[in-house]
């Protein structure tokens, strides 16, 4: 019997009795939690960005502002690295605003070490409360053996293929982005997408060890710097990076849910998360980085 022939009846049966039940529902109370996402490297030094949660629609609540907040790397137990407080700025977040405070640390002063676990502790400066990732560890530095690129003459469109050499231990994901370094970005939506620290279509390898890995992808030389404008790069920058398994889990579930464009600031539920008390993620990464000229 199909699936058809035993819904269309329940369906009458059920209209035919005329029951009518409304249930009562009450949502639960708005209650505030800090999120905390926050990625370092050797290469591009460290930045958190640290606000609480919003309320859903139809929760009755507003998020309060921040704290005084201070951010520490740990290696092992003992703080290694203090993430400096760039600013707290009020960001949109669906029609409401909320305190988002930003931190960061210059590549020159993040000194990460292979086979050493460190974590993230932010501290509430109000009361004292610590807020702790769990231990995370360096992936190895991808070393790019090989660069192709092939670029068309008549739309520079461009195609490139990476040979990764060897590697003896487990990476969890690949990712490999283009930026444009000596473009200058007219709206915000297409700076940040520049800005981005990762390719969202992450490279899964099915090797825990390879002595040589192959892959490659494909941009244009023309950016869009608005809807209106576009500029031609005179220079590319190619970022292989190896990230942590943290990193990894949650733009793996992000990319399951379908919520690529989603703020993980403001979900209706919470992404994978290694903090206690806290929601959100601290992870590593450790790339190559390539400057292309044309």
């Amino acid at each position: 019997m199909s699936l058809f022939c035993f819904i269309v009846p329940f369906i009458a049966l059920w209209q035919a009795c005329e029951i009518s039940q409304s249930v009562a529902f009450d949502f639960p109370d708005y209650e505030p939690i800090l999120i905390i996402h926050a990625v370092a490297s050797p290469q591009s030094g460290a930045i958190a960005r640290i606000q609480y949660n919003q309320p859903v629609k139809g929760i009755q609540g507003e998020a309060p502002d921040l704290p005084p907040l201070e951010a520490f790397i740990y290696q092992e137990d003992q703080p290694v690295n203090k993430l400096m407080q760039d600013s707290v700025s009020m960001i949109k977040v669906g029609k409401e605003e909320v305190q988002r405070a930003f931190f960061s640390i210059p590549p020159d002063s993040v000194n990460l070490i292979s086979n050493a676990p460190y974590s993230l502790h932010v501290i509430d400066r109000r009361n004292n409360q610590i807020y702790k990732s769990s231990a995370v560890y360096l992936p190895p530095e991808p070393n790019v053996a090989e660069l192709k690129i092939d670029c068309s003459a008549t739309n520079n469109e461009c195609s490139f293929s990476v040979e990764i050499g060897a590697v003896q231990e487990e990476v969890s994901a690949i990712s490999i982005k283009v930026k444009y370094p000596d473009i200058k970005f007219i709206d915000e939506y297409y700076r940040s997408q520049n800005d981005q620290i990762f390719n969202n279509n992450l490279i899964y390898p099915d090797l825990d060890q390879w002595e040589s890995y192959q892959t490659g992808s494909s941009f244009s030389r023309y950016v869009r710097t608005s809807q209106d404008t576009v500029a031609l790069a005179t220079t590319v920058n190619i970022h292989t990076a190896y990230l942590s398994p943290e990193i990894t889990e949650l733009i793996r579930e992000i990319n399951e849910n379908f919520a690529l464009g989603e703020d993980i600031f403001a979900t209706l539920r919470p992404y994978y998360s290694n903090f206690t008390d806290a929601v959100g993620v601290f992870g590593l990464y450790n790339e190559e980085i390539r400057k292309i000229e044309f």
